[in-house]
């Protein structure tokens, strides 16, 4: 295998909604053009290589690191004869804003949510704020080796205080909450993506879930949208591949059967949505799923 992906740092319960995992790259190996439903900020912890996102491409060595959002397309390419290793915290959105502070809490994902044409997804080392983004990401790290009575509120902390310094690199400073209501139902929103959570595998309609919370279809896409960067069809859609993908790397399932127990009414749905998403069709993904 070209590849090896280290979760052991993650052992944590699902409700946390956030986890950390190494990956590390054999000489002149890739991970492929990817996007997923969480959040990502990554270091590279030794070797020599590369990101991609789109046409840009982001030389990376020790020290570096990068962030991405939920719909941007990247992958890693190690362009070296030593192996590459990348250690990647992904969150969900709504570990952000899930708790009474929504309102404020918010506006911390602006770094991922509020782009423009002239974003760098690499930090500039130079930048007088990285050096304690670097801090607190391995502050983060240490956290999730321990696993301390109430580590997971540190945390949470910790992203936090690591989200502020990136609101400073960035050098954004308007922060207000976004329009539509969206920071009065984090409880609604918590609600609808539990559901998700629970049916992702079964037909769901957008009337089930605006219904859920009592808005009306074009509302309800907008405050999701407002609080996960994505459409609700996009996050389900995501959900369903990222199930596809660990089941065709654990299981000996035929593509129709995970296309099945996955949500897809089809095979032809399925290949098409995984292929959009990770780069490559489900055969391909099993057969190589970093290449």
């Amino acid at each position: 295998m070209p590849f090896t992906v280290n979760i052991a740092l993650l052992d944590i319960p699902d409700d946390i909604l956030v986890k950390m995992a190494t990956v590390s790259l054999d000489p002149f190996s890739n991970l492929g053009p990817h996007t997923h439903y969480t959040l990502e900020i990554s270091i590279i912890l030794s070797g020599k290589g590369e990101y991609r996102v789109g046409d840009r491409v982001y030389p990376v060595g020790p020290g570096d690191m990068v962030l991405f959002n939920n719909t941007e397309m990247h992958g890693m390419w190690n362009t070296s004869p030593e192996p590459l290793v990348n250690l990647a915290l992904e969150f969900e959105p709504r570990f952000i804003w899930s708790n009474p502070t929504y309102s404020f809490d918010l506006a911390f994902l602006a770094v991922f949510f509020d782009r423009n044409q002239k974003f760098r997804h690499k930090l500039d080392r130079d930048n007088p704020v990285f050096p304690s983004i670097q801090r607190q990401f391995q502050d983060i790290r240490s956290e999730f080796e321990k696993q301390l009575p109430h580590y997971e509120v540190i945390i949470k902390a910790k992203l936090l205080a690591l989200l502020a310094d990136l609101l400073r690199y960035y050098d954004i400073t308007n922060t207000a909450p976004v329009s539509g209501g969206a920071l009065s139902h984090h409880d609604g929103m918590n609600q609808v993506l539990n559901y998700i959570s629970d049916h992702y595998n079964e037909p769901i309609s957008l009337r089930i879930l605006a219904d859920l919370v009592h808005m009306n279809e074009s509302y309800f896409c907008r405050v999701f949208r407002a609080s996960n960067g994505i459409s609700p069809k996009e996050y389900i859609v995501k959900m369903r591949i990222a199930s596809a993908a660990q089941q065709l790397k654990s299981t000996s399932l035929s593509v129709l059967e995970i296309a099945e127990t996955c949500g897809f009414n089809s095979v032809s749905t399925f290949t098409a949505a995984f292929k959009r998403i990770t780069g490559k069709t489900p055969t391909q993904y099993r057969e190589n799923p970093l290449d």
